[in-house]
């Protein structure tokens, strides 16, 4: 076992347990912790983890909350649009003896070609170490692991191929199997090993995926020290500075959630139960057993278990035996509650706003005005973004990044100064990543604002294009002049095909009626203007 020196982590001021201390009166019965960003989470988070994936399996709610972020923020994949920096390429290509025309020619084919190869790479099983998904499937399940696990661990592998080159494939490791059974300290934060700085040096993985008792562990570097590359990617969203493990989203409701579900299913029986002619059997002597002989006591039993077991439970339309002298109470269970829906239904908006979900996404049901739906969806873009920008950065940029690495050093792309100049790999790498929009409430009004936001110069098509249908719009363009071509060749000729102009047209009537409120305003203001210099010419 390797020794990481470091002070001992102090158990007991967990930030989900009591602390049993001294305290002013107003917070005698408040619950709070005085550990640190790791102290106050090592300690129960084994069992939140726990929890929480539980909820993610059988809690209809907690599942909501994570499909809905991995929906929005991933959907089907963030697709890579190679965008090398040019204001650094070209003048080192001149450099190296390249015309400006021919370093322009050459970053074109090489960001196209590498748009279309990355997405090859990516849709194919080979991209991942497990081989049973492919690499947009494999960021769901990083998102949804770090949503209901607090953290995920993707290990960037160079693996070699048969015909000599080198591919890169992406591997998720679940924050469980980082853990050494080691007292946590502050340089081995169960299983995470920090530098004197508390920077992130390597992990300790368990070996084995099922069995949580196994001592076999592999350690493995977030830098190689063999080619200085990134080997792990650390997914996680710290609410503490200093904080270097995850904890659970919705770690804050797993009560409402267990409450929520407990409500549910006796609301359900209730309705069952109601469903029933339910009953109670009243005897005129509770005591009538004992004034019997042994041979007629014994024939009370008989008679009592003769029938089936099935006939003494309550079901519809059965009919329960009754001795002579007893007396059937019908019972109203004044179930299912009649408020039960209004109550849930606004728990559940409690949970939604406390993990910045509004509650129409939330229920998925946009009942309200177009106003109001499309307010929820400005809302949600804002958590959302923050997301998918995070793995954007964190993710999918270093992916990218050693995916071009292993690509170059394999002889498939040859780009000038790759490896001997830092600063034109780093322009050759540059990358953005596309994903699926929000949605739009209402086709026609969201085009007609798109159109509006480019006529008056607050948008560019492109980044409309990237808001309206998640589409690149190079490609977009490519594609429309390619399906233009084709019909020319085959003599189809479409309205939009002869010349006239293509932009969507607004409706005019909203501008007419502010050109008329804004005259009508202006006559107004003159005729004011000349009250005033009467009512001076006067005095």
């Amino acid at each position: 076992m390797m020794n990481y020196p470091g002070p001992m982590l102090v158990a007991g001021t967990s930030a989900y347990s009591s602390v049993g201390t001294r305290r002013p009166r107003a917070l005698k019965n408040a619950l709070f912790s005085y550990g640190g960003p790791n102290s106050e989470i090592v300690y129960d988070l084994r069992e939140l983890r726990a929890v929480c994936r539980d909820l993610y399996y059988n809690n209809a709610d907690a599942r909501t909350i994570v499909e809905t972020y991995v929906d929005y923020a991933i959907g089907r994949g963030q697709r890579a649009q190679s965008v090398p920096k040019r204001s650094v390429l070209i003048p080192k290509l001149v450099e190296r003896g390249f015309t400006e025309a021919e370093a322009e020619k050459l970053i074109s084919e090489f960001s196209a070609r590498a748009r279309e190869d990355f997405d090859a790479w990516a849709k194919s099983k080979k991209s991942t170490s497990s081989r049973t998904m492919n690499y947009y499937t494999q960021s769901r399940l990083i998102l949804r692991t770090e949503m209901h696990s607090g953290e995920a661990f993707v290990i960037l592998n160079r693996e070699a191929q048969p015909d000599g080159s080198v591919e890169l494939n992406v591997g998720l490791i679940e924050p469980d199997r980082v853990y050494d059974y080691t007292p946590p300290t502050s340089r081995n934060v169960l299983g995470l090993i920090l530098d004197e700085r508390g920077r992130p040096l390597k992990i300790r993985v368990r070996r084995s995926l099922d069995n949580v008792y196994d001592q076999k562990f592999d350690t493995v570097d977030f830098v190689s020290p063999v080619s200085g590359r990134q080997r792990v990617i650390h997914m996680l969203q710290p609410i503490r500075a200093g904080q270097v493990r995850g904890v659970p989203m919705y770690a804050q409701n797993i009560l409402t959630f267990k409450d929520l579900a407990d409500l549910k299913k006796n609301e359900l029986r209730a309705g069952v139960v109601n469903s029933y002619f339910a009953m109670t059997v009243e005897s005129p002597d509770p005591n009538f057993l004992q004034d019997m002989s042994d041979e007629l006591r014994e024939k009370y039993h008989q008679v009592v278990t003769s029938g089936n077991a099935d006939d003494l439970n309550l079901e519809s339309g059965a009919v329960q035996r009754l001795l002579p002298g007893e007396k059937a109470n019908p019972v109203d269970p004044k179930r299912p509650n009649v408020q039960y829906g209004q109550f849930a239904s606004d728990l559940r908006d409690e949970t939604a706003f406390s993990c910045g979900i509004p509650p129409e996404i939330y229920k998925r049901k946009f009942g309200s005005s177009y106003t109001a739906s499309r307010a929820a969806l400005n809302i949600f873009k804002k958590p959302v973004g923050a997301m998918a920008d995070r793995y954007e950065t964190d993710l999918n940029g270093p992916v990218f990044t050693e995916w071009l690495y292993c690509r170059v050093a394999s002889g498939k792309y040859s780009l000038p100064g790759f490896f001997s100049d830092m600063e034109m790999q780093e322009a050759w790498s540059k990358v953005t990543f596309t994903r699926e929009p929000m949605g739009n409430i209402d086709d026609e009004r969201d085009a007609n604002a798109a159109n509006m936001r480019t006529r008056i110069g607050l948008s560019t098509i492109e980044q409309e294009s990237l808001e309206q249908t998640g589409n690149d719009y190079m490609s977009t363009v490519e594609g429309l002049a390619r399906e233009k071509k084709q019909r020319h060749s085959l003599g189809i000729n479409l309205l939009f095909d002869s010349g006239e102009a293509t932009a969507i047209q607004v409706d005019p009537t909203p501008v007419a009626e502010a050109e008329k409120i804004k005259a009508e305003t202006a006559q107004i203001q003159a005729q004011g203007e000349n009250n005033v210099n009467q009512d001076t010419n006067v005095r």
